[in-house]
């Protein structure tokens, strides 16, 4: 019997009223943005975000990011604020022509900034950095680089013992196109809802078994059902399942004997994966092009996600009614939904376009988030082991969700998560699956 039971959205989680309409077009105004000194070496910590968003202002952000991402060289970044979007222009160019062309797309408010660098000029910066990171130059010390685009500056991720050197480096050879932050080591998302029926949900619990198939080698969660030339699978993190793995059978998380449970609770087998090597000794793969996903088929899959809170028993779920194949903009809020912590919002975008290293592993197509209470202030209520592969999503203001992507690590105070975009860069005849 499915244990589970479909439910609307909660507007209290992730839906508020709509902002006023926005001002008069061919009314710009512009403030000055700021900048990190380009002398300091000094660690940077996250801004926490100013409150929630309304579906207005999260859509907008959507129409400008995909603008901004067509014009690299004539947008810095938007970022998302609780009254409104913060567009940053480089200057040099015709300002007010590009303010008029983002004013356009959307009918959130506005505000503009002056910025130092264009979008493209800041991606050149990172693009350097990523290229040390693919190099293994100083490996243990460089973690990995992000983008902030609403300052337009490349934060780089660095361990906090023996990283002076490097932070003096960087900063002489970029200047103000970089930033510092400091990040412990990464770890992925592999342990311990979990009794989920075919056909199967996202943010559901699988249980993964060792190659001789004696004993549990982990937990995982699912994410979203896509299909692919007329097939349907569902993604889970690639790390989960390991192109070594040679018993790659899932099934529902409660279920602990070796022996395969009725075919309901079967989730499937690997389809295809982007880590190579096997659970606990990864190998690059395909992890540093596409990012940390994998597919699985052999089951049926339901465009749903289960959005109830951690524990047994009956869980509520939501229909997913749309994809962002892109970039989120800084300020972003998503929900994760997987086994250990199910449902958990507040969870906002601090790094949209993270490139590095987690256990040996070059990762791309990764985003950046933090948990805020809901004071404003980070707190250590993010992911955690057993949520690895589950779904990442938004509200749509009508009772359904965007998928967003996949749960690939995490501490619970910093997590990231692989963009659909890593799965669409793989082959771009991908889409989640929607429903109705």
């Amino acid at each position: 019997m499915r244990l589970r039971i479909a439910a609307l959205i909660s507007t209290a989680l992730l839906l508020v009223t709509l902002a006023p309409a926005a001002a008069q077009a061919g009314t710009y105004v512009f403030e000055e943005a700021e900048f990190v000194s380009p002398t300091s070496i000094a660690f940077e910590t996250a801004a926490p975000p100013t409150g929630e968003a309304t579906q207005q202002i999260l859509d907008g952000a959507e129409s400008v990011q995909s603008l901004i991402e067509t014009s690299s060289g004539d947008y810095t970044g938007v970022e998302v604020t609780d009254t409104g979007l913060a567009v940053t222009l480089p200057d040099g160019l015709d300002i007010q022509a590009r303010a008029a062309e983002a004013d356009a797309v959307t009918t959130a408010q506005i505000r503009f900034r002056h910025g130092d660098r264009s979008r493209a000029q800041m991606y050149d910066v990172k693009n350097q950095i990523e290229d040390m990171i693919d190099a293994g130059l100083h490996r243990g010390t460089l973690r990995g680089v992000g983008a902030d685009p609403s300052r337009g500056v490349a934060i780089v991720y660095l361990s906090e013992l023996d990283s002076v050197a490097l932070r003096t480096e960087l900063k002489t050879r970029f200047g103000s196109a970089v930033v510092f932050r400091e990040m412990p080591e990464m770890k992925t998302l592999t342990e311990e809802r979990s009794r989920d029926s075919a056909p199967h949900y996202a943010g559901a619990g699988v249980r993964l078994w060792n190659d001789p198939h004696t004993g549990e080698r982990g937990r995982c969660s699912t994410s979203f059902a896509v299909a692919l030339s007329g097939s349907r699978y569902q993604l889970t993190a690639g790390h989960c399942l390991p192109g070594g793995t040679n018993y790659p059978d899932l099934w529902a998380a409660t279920f602990t004997s070796a022996t395969k449970p009725a075919a309901e609770y079967y989730f499937g087998t690997k389809h295809t994966t982007t880590f190579g090597g096997e659970l606990g000794a990864p190998t690059q793969g395909s992890a540093h092009k596409y990012g940390d996903w994998a597919l699985i088929n052999g089951s049926t899959y339901s465009p749903r996600v289960y959005n109830c809170p951690v524990g047994t028993g009956y869980c509520s779920s939501l229909p997913v009614g749309g994809a962002s194949y892109g970039t989120p903009a800084v300020g972003t809020q998503v929900c994760t939904s997987g086994l250990t912590t199910g449902q958990t919002c507040r969870q906002f975008v601090t790094d949209p376009d993270w490139h590095g290293v987690v256990q040996g592993v070059v990762l791309s197509h990764i985003t950046v988030v933090q948990h805020a209470t809901t004071s404003g202030y980070w707190d250590c209520q993010g992911v955690r082991p057993g949520d690895s592969g589950g779904a990442v999503y938004q509200g749509m203001g009508n009772g359904s969700v965007r998928a967003m992507g996949i749960i690939s690590f995490g501490d619970g105070c910093i997590s990231g998560y692989t963009r659909l975009s890593g799965v669409r860069a793989w082959n771009n005849g991908v889409s989640v699956v929607t429903a109705g």
